[in-house]
């Protein structure tokens, strides 16, 4: 049985520090923030990485914190017409990606046009457009189709942080 989680609010400043650092990187995700002053709630959860934390907004989880400090929006939040590039993967590369696979390329099925190199994109499934990971991209557009890893996965539906998130809303 998981180790419980730590639910607690972080202090304004931090909150503060940790959305402006992300909409500086991703002016995108701006969206998830109607309000600059935010207090963000974090439950903490113990990985084989280290401690991470998923990062809730008025009691809705968007961010996760990975344990090396990244800031990833949670993939959950990606529903709420948050505009993020795209990686439309088919669906025997589905189960893959949500064991944690980086997205090869014989995957993907279409890529928004201005994907490059080490952008912040989401990947959905060609069926429902379901998002299944955020993950940066390894190449541009261009060469996403092409052999070998495409995107690195970096948190994705069936993680441990959706994992704590989905036994918290049922609890």
């Amino acid at each position: 049985m998981p180790a419980k989680q730590k639910r607690y609010f972080i202090s304004a400043r931090e909150s503060r520090e940790i959305v402006s650092s992300l909409i500086e990187r991703h002016p995108e995700l701006a969206t998830l923030f109607p309000r600059l002053k935010v207090s963000l709630e974090a439950v903490e959860y113990e990985t084989g990485k280290g401690i991470e934390r998923v990062l809730l907004y008025e009691g809705r989880p968007v961010l996760v914190q990975k344990a090396t400090g990244e800031v990833v929006p949670f993939v959950g939040a990606l529903r709420e017409g948050v505009r993020v590039k795209r990686v439309v993967v088919d669906q025997g590369a589905v189960r893959f990606i949500l064991n944690g696979a980086d997205v090869m390329g014989p995957g993907i099925v279409d890529v928004d046009d201005d994907v490059e190199e080490g952008d912040l994109v989401v990947v959905v499934d060609e069926r429902y457009g379901a998002p299944l990971a955020v993950g940066y991209a390894l190449r541009p557009a261009s060469e996403m189709k092409e052999r070998g890893k495409s995107v690195k996965n970096i948190h994705h539906a069936k993680d441990r942080a959706t994992e704590v998130i989905r036994d918290l809303l049922s609890g």
